[in-house]
């Protein structure tokens, strides 16, 4: 099983008070990337990485947000502010420069950290990546759109809609799997194929389930926030920061447009789009690729 190549979980105490838990993968004297999950996801998607990562010397530290998984919820919360918490556990960490890599709708929360916290960033890397409620996004669903409408302005609406979709997961990992399948049409023929796959279908399961471990309430604040604009001037990054994306033309989770939107936005970003790739294809097919790139841009 995927999940069970974790190799260490651990906790960070913030200055607040709060505990950010994070799991170590790959190499653990490697390179640093902090690997920021999907939604809803957890730390634990990141294990999936974790065989090549350790193979091409690359450290990855996977965090829970907020809320999600293990790690306390914080109130009032900005996507930005995730910058400040991942600047401290670097800090605690010994890290004096680290990469970030943001999947699905951690790419806003890599992003944050660009924005934020430039100079202690050597790359940024976003994989399949979700936009931001004001982008132009063709291609993006219209159940999808509602959702975010309805998470940004009426949160305890959306908390009532998650908890009817969600029931599935804090009820049972069978029931969740059975949901899963019966959504496979709303999925990119490639993720489809690829959740054909008993034991990759149990790990993303695995990784969802992971999400609400404490309930729904970070959940639903996530979703509010990215429900809302981002609060930040994506152009404003500095144009010396590696960045790097990658998507299929297939995603119909989070459509190619939102990354073609960033790239538009940061002109020195290196883009790759893969012909036909999903959502979750595209971090389990292409991955070992990502990493190599990586790799090879640190020597």
């Amino acid at each position: 099983m995927i999940i069970e190549q974790k190799r260490l979980q651990n906790a960070c105490i913030l200055e607040d008070g709060r505990k950010l838990v994070y799991d170590i993968y790959g190499a653990m004297e490697g390179t640093p990337y902090f690997y920021f999950h999907g939604y809803p996801s957890s730390r634990i998607e990141a294990s999936c990485i974790h065989e090549k990562a350790e193979e091409k010397n690359i450290k990855i530290i996977a965090v829970d947000r907020p809320g999600i998984g293990l790690s306390d919820f914080q109130k009032n919360r900005k996507i930005v502010d995730w910058a400040e918490d991942v600047s401290e556990l670097a800090n605690e960490l010994g890290f004096m420069k680290f990469g970030v890599m943001g999947m699905s709708s951690g790419a806003p929360y890599a992003l944050a950290c660009g924005y934020k916290i430039p100079e202690k960033l050597n790359k940024i890397v976003l994989i399949s990546a979700l936009g931001g409620v004001d982008f132009k996004q063709p291609g993006l669903k219209n159940d999808h759109k509602a959702a975010f409408r309805v998470a940004g302005s009426l949160p305890f609406v959306y908390r009532f809609l998650l908890l009817l979709c969600r029931i599935r997961h804090i009820k049972g990992k069978n029931a969740a799997k059975k949901y899963f399948r019966i959504n496979f049409k709303h999925l990119a023929l490639k993720d489809q194929e690829l959740l054909q796959n008993p034991d990759i279908l149990d790990a993303v399961v695995e990784f969802q389930y992971e999400s609400c471990r404490k309930g729904l309430k970070g959940l639903v604040y996530e979703a509010k926030l990215l429900g809302r604009p981002w609060g930040m001037n994506l152009s404003t990054i500095s144009s010396n920061l590696k960045i790097y994306l990658w998507h299929g033309t297939a995603d119909l989770v989070a459509p190619v447009t939102a990354s073609k939107e960033i790239e538009r936005m940061l002109p020195k970003s290196i883009a790759d789009y893969k012909e036909d790739e999903g959502h979750f294809s595209l971090l389990f097919y292409y991955h070992p690729e990502i990493l190599e790139v990586l790799q090879k841009t640190e020597r």
